[in-house]
């Protein structure tokens, strides 16, 4: 079932990346209450990974995982020139690092129960 949602799955994911970049890309907004920004890169990341071991379930989650965090790296030294008016942040890439392998994490875990009840 899932083989005839991959091309959505691949199209989500490829949205989602888009977006984030977006979001990284534009000025920050002085929102009263808003949550800390380390908040937002681990529940952007962690969705992401879900959505890229959905999207490409062939790959290895090491890999995804390797490509997430250059994605991220690319980001902070992207938000680090001085033309965006941002401001480069080591704390972030490590932040989205834990929440994309968080969510891997989640992933083979359910992916080992599934192995082990061929009924799943």
């Amino acid at each position: 079932m899932l083989e005839r949602l991959r091309p959505t799955l691949r199209l989500l994911f490829w949205l989602a990346a888009t977006a984030i970049l977006l979001f990284a890309i534009a000025p920050i907004p002085d929102v009263p209450g808003q949550y800390s920004d380390k908040v937002q890169h681990f529940a952007a990341f962690f969705v992401l990974a879900g959505l890229s071991a959905s999207a490409y379930p062939e790959r290895r989650l090491s890999t995804l995982w390797v490509c997430l965090l250059a994605y991220g790296v690319g980001i902070e030294l992207f938000q680090g020139t001085a033309w965006i008016g941002r401001d480069a942040d080591t704390a972030d890439v490590l932040t989205d690092a834990v929440g994309a392998l968080s969510a891997f994490a989640v992933i083979a875990v359910i992916r080992g129960i599934r192995s082990d009840n061929p009924a799943a």
